[in-house]
C-alpha cells in the first residue's frame, strides 16, 4: 500500500469513525428507550390488573346490597303513607304503631347504609393502596429519572340513587354495564439520553429526552360476571 493510499485510508477512518460512533450511540439509546418503555408499561399493567382483581370482591358485595336497598325504600314509602293515614285517623294506638314501624324501617335503612359505606371505603382503600404502590414502584425503578407521575383514575366511579335516600342503590357510572377504566400516565427521563447529546446533529438538545407512557384497564360487569380487559394504546 502506497503512502497516498494509507493517507486516504486514514482520512476515511477519521471521517467515518465519528459517524459510526454516533450511529452506535443512537442505536443504543433507541434500544434503551424501547426497553424502558416496555418495562414501564408492564410495571403499570401489573399494578392495574392487581387493582382490578382486588376491587371485584367489594364491588360485588356492594352491588349485592342493591335489592335489599330497593326493598327498604319501598317499605319506607309504605310506612310513611301508613303513618300519614294514622295521623289523619287521630287514633293514638294506630299512630303509635305506625310511627314505631316507620322508625324500625329507618333503622334498617341506616344499618344497610353502614354496610354500603363500609364497602365503598374498602373500594377506595384498595384504590389508594394500589396507586401508592404503583407510584412507589416507579420511584424505586426509575428514581431520579422519574419526571412526573399521574395516576389518572385508580378508583371506579360509583353513583348512588336516589341521592337523598338512607338506603340508595349503587352502580358504576354512567351505566351499570359500561366499563370502569383505571389508568396511569408518567414521564421518565431517558436513562441514556445523555449519550445522544454527544451525537453531532443532536448535541444542541435544549433539554434531556423524556419518555411518556400510559396504561389502562377496563372492568366490566356483564350478566353478573366481571370481565377485565387491557385497553389498547400507548403514548
Amino acid at each position: 500500500m502506497s503512502f497516498s493510499e494509507r493517507g486516504f485510508a486514514l482520512t476515511a477512518v477519521v471521517i467515518l469513525l465519528p459517524i459510526f460512533i454516533s450511529l452506535s450511540l443512537l442505536l443504543f439509546s433507541i434500544a434503551s428507550l424501547l426497553q424502558t418503555k416496555e418495562q414501564s408499561h408492564r410495571l403499570c399493567l401489573v399494578n392495574l390488573l392487581k387493582s382490578e382483581y382486588e376491587l371485584r370482591k367489594p364491588l360485588k358485595r356492594l352491588f349485592a346490597l342493591n335489592p335489599k336497598a330497593q326493598t327498604l325504600r319501598t317499605k319506607r314509602k309504605k310506612a310513611e303513607a301508613a303513618f300519614k293515614v294514622a295521623l289523619v285517623s287521630g287514633e293514638p294506638a294506630l299512630i303509635s304503631t305506625a310511627k314505631a314501624y316507620l322508625i324500625y324501617v329507618k333503622g334498617q335503612q341506616l344499618s344497610l347504609r353502614a354496610k354500603q359505606q363500609s364497602e365503598v371505603m374498602e373500594i377506595q382503600s384498595i384504590a389508594n393502596e394500589r396507586e401508592r404502590q404503583l407510584r412507589k414502584d416507579f420511584q424505586m425503578q426509575y428514581q431520579t429519572h422519574l419526571k412526573s407521575f399521574n395516576n389518572g383514575s385508580f378508583s371506579p366511579q360509583l353513583i348512588f340513587y336516589p341521592p337523598l335516600s338512607l338506603s340508595p342503590s349503587y352502580r358504576l357510572a354512567p351505566f351499570t354495564l359500561e366499563p370502569t377504566t383505571l389508568q396511569a400516565r408518567w414521564s421518565i427521563k431517558a436513562n441514556h439520553s445523555h449519550f445522544l447529546e454527544h451525537i453531532p446533529f443532536l448535541k444542541n438538545l435544549n433539554s434531556p429526552l423524556s419518555l411518556k407512557g400510559q396504561c389502562a384497564t377496563e372492568l366490566k360487569l356483564r350478566k353478573d360476571k366481571w370481565h377485565i380487559r387491557i385497553k389498547e394504546g400507548r403514548s
